[in-house]
């Protein structure tokens, strides 16, 4: 699958329905089985910064900066530009 078909608002409707059919079919229907790569994923495509960042994700500068963050705050688009800074 050509990969600009998952990014912008059509692509996130796109990797949204993964997760669920949505309301109007029922709701359900999983389609991930290691979620933790799928957000990877969908940050990666979706979220300005991250594929830049994600490479120091592993540093110690990373860690010390954000070992005690909680679960979104390292993600959000203005840390992840620190990050690619550090």
């Amino acid at each position: 699958m050509d990969v600009s078909r998952l990014v912008g608002a059509d692509g996130l409707a796109y990797l949204l329905s993964f997760l669920s059919v949505g309301p109007i079919l029922g709701g359900g229907g999983l389609k991930i089985r290691d979620f933790d790569n799928y957000v990877d994923t969908v940050r990666r495509l979706q979220t300005p910064g991250y594929e830049q960042a994600r490479s120091k994700f592993g540093s110690q500068e990373v860690a010390d900066n954000y070992g005690d963050a909680n679960e979104y705050f390292p993600y959000l688009p203005e840390e992840l530009e620190k990050i690619i800074h550090l």
